[in-house]
């Protein structure tokens, strides 16, 4: 279509500070919903400006950003995809996408829609998933979903240092730090590790994050922020 991609400029700046920021928008049973602390169970439809329905294309229509980050909860906990809906949804929007990719061949349904795929902790199921994945697609972030300073992950234990340390050695260099028990909280985690993150690494952080925490982001070298509830608060 011919007005692909238009809205703002997605930077936030001040004094010297530029960083992106990512509207988040969360998917289940077709519709776009509330997500706090990762309690799934209890997300509600997602009441903003941008849509009164809670449709998940209409906000990304509406929304005065180029890319957003969409995570389709209902493929990553094992039921059925929202893959109609990301399809619209990517002729509005670049779109970075957690579908709970465990298998190379999900990720050939995105290879003609401009997405980025994640892969993210909770869903992997094992080095040699990862390896057959990257085969597939080099564009992809690797999403580290931590709760209780902990990798959430059915085969990995451990800090999330070490599991950045680790997927960086396969050749990984887009990274997601996502704090689980901070979403939808608008309540910032600590974040510590970061300052001992490769700084040509492009990492995205999301987890409760408002608007007044982007400096301290951006001195630890945070290059973009993942931005629900504050954004849809109108808090940004």
């Amino acid at each position: 279509m011919d007005n692909q991609y238009e809205g703002k400029i997605f930077l936030f700046k001040r004094k010297n500070i530029s960083m992106e920021i990512i509207p988040v928008i969360d998917i289940m049973n077709g519709k776009a919903v509330h997500a706090i602390r990762g309690e799934r169970n209890n997300y509600k439809p997602l009441k903003s400006i941008y849509s009164d329905i809670s449709d998940p294309v209409e906000i990304a229509e509406n929304l005065p950003y180029k890319r957003i980050y969409v995570a389709d909860l209902d493929a990553i906990m094992g039921d059925n995809s929202n893959f109609k809906i990301i399809e619209e949804i990517s002729e509005y929007k670049r779109v970075i996408l957690d579908s709970g990719i465990k298998h190379s061949n999900e990720l050939n349904l995105y290879r003609d829609l401009s997405i980025n795929p994640v892969i993210g902790t909770e869903t992997l199921e094992s080095m040699e998933n990862l390896k057959e994945n990257l085969q597939i697609s080099e564009e992809v972030f690797m999403s580290i979903d931590i709760k209780d300073d902990r990798v959430i992950s059915p085969f990995l234990d451990l800090t999330p240092l070490k599991c950045f340390e680790l997927f960086y050695g396969k050749g990984i260099e887009n990274f997601i730090f996502l704090e689980i028990s901070s979403v939808g909280t608008m309540s910032l985690p600590s974040f510590d590790y970061l300052d001992k993150i490769n700084k040509k690494v492009k990492v995205l952080v999301g987890g409760g994050i408002t608007k007044k925490d982007i400096k301290k982001l951006k001195e630890r070298n945070v290059f973009g922020v993942l931005m629900g509830t504050a954004l849809y608060n109108e808090l940004v």
